[in-house]
């Protein structure tokens, strides 16, 4: 063996045993036994102190006669169609008519004033809106920013 390995063997011997010695320094100061002194209980005296009868409060309890729940209804509730199958996406004029292009299911469909499609009519074009008539109510589609 060359001088710096055994210097090196040494050096682990004494941090191995050091390391050992202070383990067992602090595992005996955690077991040792420690007396713990209690103060001496004192007898406190009591005093007597009379007390009011509360007075009696009456609820009424016609307060508490909420109803918390809605009955159903006999008829069911239809809801409208939605009309975010429709998008305004823009207006252009030509030849001084508004011709709007309105996306649907089917892809982009360009319309104008009077114009019948299977999903409503075209009433009225303006520069920021359409209006449409459907078999069952009249609807408003607005240009989006």
């Amino acid at each position: 063996m060359t001088r710096l390995s055994n210097l090196v063997t040494r050096q682990l011997r004494i941090t191995i045993i050091t390391s050992c010695g202070m383990v067992s320094g602090v595992a005996l100061a955690c077991w040792w036994t420690l007396t713990i002194t209690t103060p001496p209980i004192r007898d406190i005296a009591l005093a007597t102190v009379e007390i009011a009868a509360p007075s009696v409060t009456v609820i009424n309890p016609s307060v508490w006669a909420v109803q918390l729940y809605q009955p159903l209804r006999d008829t069911p509730t239809v809801a409208e169609p939605a009309s975010s199958t429709l998008k305004l996406v823009s207006i252009i004029t030509k030849n001084g008519d508004f011709i709007a292009a309105i996306a649907t299911v089917e892809g982009l469909t360009f319309v104008k004033k009077g114009d019948a499609l299977p999903w409503g009519t075209i009433n009225h074009i303006e520069a920021q809106a359409v209006d449409i008539t459907t078999a069952d109510r009249t609807m408003r589609l607005k240009l989006q920013p």
